[in-house]
């Protein structure tokens, strides 16, 4: 058997430490701030929706559309109209026809959604605070250095395969 190399040994370290993160259901994380009624009422993918919603209400005063939702979010447009039907249904969103072309629906968060976006974004600050009280201000920095170099390649890379 052939020994392997030091970068396929670190090749596979990283996917194993990538494949933690995607494990991680944060909102799981630390209950105790947040509202019990939310995480039950809510799953994971609804979160990052609404937290991306609340994200996008400057930049789109009027709603965003469902393809720059799943442009902004990667995914495919069905794959967010469903979750857009469960939290309009949930009274967190509100869907509309634009005015200047009535073929694009528009997503806004109605009030609840933005109080629920509001406090996860409380929570998730509280949590990193945490994160950062634990591993140090400079990890942290590099952390989110190599975070952010690691999704401009993988950025590159997809934009190759296009």
């Amino acid at each position: 058997m052939q020994e392997k190399s030091e970068t396929e040994l670190l090749s596979e370290n990283l996917i194993r430490a990538f494949t933690q993160f995607k494990r991680i259901r944060l909102q799981k994380l630390d209950r105790k701030h947040r509202p019990s009624h939310w995480h039950h009422m809510l799953k994971h993918s609804e979160f990052i929706l609404l937290m991306e919603l609340a994200e996008a209400e400057q930049r789109y005063p009027d709603g965003i559309s469902v393809s720059d939702l799943s442009g902004r979010l990667r995914v495919k447009p069905p794959s967010i109209t469903s979750l857009i039907g469960g939290l309009e249904h949930k009274g967190m969103l509100e869907r509309s026809m634009d005015e200047s072309d009535r073929r694009i629906i528009r997503i806004r968060l109605k009030e609840e959604g933005k109080n629920v976006a509001k406090e996860e974004q409380r929570h998730m600050v509280a949590l990193m605070k945490d994160y950062v009280a634990y591993m140090g201000d400079e990890k942290c920095r590099t952390l989110t250095a190599l975070i952010n170099e690691t999704f401009t390649f993988l950025d590159s890379q997809d934009q190759k395969r296009k």
